[in-house]
């Protein structure tokens, strides 16, 4: 996908969801705002607005996706812990002692017998520092692809929580517990979105960091 789409794709899809649920729990009703501000015509403006609207949300999203992000990983192994100390079964770091070795002399010190989540940290701030050094085109693009994937799934994982958020907020506020049992489905569909985009969300993570090591290291992976 073409990246700037991503870009744009990291604000609208994560808005996009905040949109839905205010929708489904009728705290907006774009009908409504059609006819008592636009008299049922002039869709071109409610559609241009509601666009703005989605990007909006989707930017306030981003901002309060990284700062989730950060608090996440206090709780959570970060992926360089994962990749470095080779504790993902799944992803791993292919010629993992090279890397280290490389990313050691580079920051001439020996390399550690254990990775913890500080040492992992200053090696992934070391390889984030030396990846801008890397012209290859197509472990650039793989990077960015990587990246914005990550963001995006986890912006998307934010959207889906804060959506669980204002359903259960406005069904416990409103008083609306007949809501909450005509629409179950929708609480428990989020909640099963939210536990995949999360688990998408630290996939990507793991191949951006993954990739992250590559590309800081590969002259010495030739």
């Amino acid at each position: 996908m073409n990246l700037r789409i991503q870009e744009v794709f990291k604000y609208l899809l994560p808005g996009f969801v905040i949109i839905m649920i205010l929708f489904i729990c009728s705290l907006i009703d774009f009908k409504d705002i059609q006819l008592n501000y636009f008299n049922g015509k002039n869709e071109g403006v409610l559609l241009l607005l509601s666009t703005f609207l989605i990007f909006l949300l989707g930017y306030l999203v981003d901002l309060v996706s990284s700062d989730f992000e950060k608090r996440y990983y206090r709780c959570f192994m970060k992926p360089s812990e994962k990749l470095l100390s080779q504790k993902d079964k799944e992803i791993k770091l292919s010629s993992a002692d090279k890397i280290i070795e490389y990313l050691s002399a580079k920051m001439q010190k020996c390399s550690p017998k254990e990775f913890d989540k500080t040492i992992a940290e200053e090696y992934f701030r070391k390889a984030n520092q030396l990846k801008d050094y890397n012209s290859n085109i197509n472990s650039n693009s793989k990077l960015l692809e990587h990246y914005y994937q990550q963001v995006l799934s986890r912006n998307l994982s934010v959207s889906f929580l804060i959506s669980i958020v204002i359903f259960v907020l406005y069904t416990f506020i409103v008083g609306k517990c007949l809501f909450l049992i005509e629409n179950w489905m929708c609480l428990v569909g989020l909640i099963l979105l939210f536990s995949f985009s999360v688990y998408r969300w630290s996939q990507h993570a793991m191949y951006y960091s993954r990739q992250v090591f590559y590309n800081s290291c590969e002259e010495v992976l030739k």
